[in-house]
């Protein structure tokens, strides 16, 4: 883990997993998992050579899982995050890698926001921005 989780509270590690477990379902190609984890028409706003790219959560999870390559990303630094009872947002650096060989394709800071549904953290948003590694 490239983070602490020290001073977290129970609801902000809540939120947390969530995110982990996103990830997880990434590198996994699972698609259930990935799903598991969203409000299916919340939105997805990802910022592409300084152009907006707008889907949905569910059509997010479709263009990860349908890619010809293999993906992962990870939570690369301290995430911040805040809890106010049925809402919260996770703000966080990331490193993106395309078929697990260890070399980071992008880097960037991906934005999440989070509605609790039901008792359970579920991801509403998600907006992200990307440039090369080597930035």
């Amino acid at each position: 883990m490239r983070y602490s989780t020290a001073g977290f509270s129970d609801e902000q590690m809540a939120v947390l997993a969530v995110v982990e477990k996103f990830l997880q379902g990434v590198e996994a190609h699972d698609k259930n998992l990935m799903l598991a984890q969203i409000l299916p028409s919340g939105a997805a706003t990802l910022l592409r050579n300084e152009e907006p790219l707008h889907l949905t959560l569910t059509g997010l999870v479709e263009r990860i899982f349908n890619h010809p390559k293999k993906v992962s990303e990870i939570i690369s630094g301290q995430p911040i995050i805040a809890v106010d009872r049925n809402l919260a947002m996770l703000w966080a650096p990331y490193e993106f890698f395309f078929d697990n060989d260890n070399v980071i394709d992008h880097v960037g800071t991906a934005a999440y926001t989070f509605a609790k549904q039901d008792g359970k953290w579920l991801i509403s948003s998600v907006a992200d921005n990307s440039h090369p590694g080597w930035d």
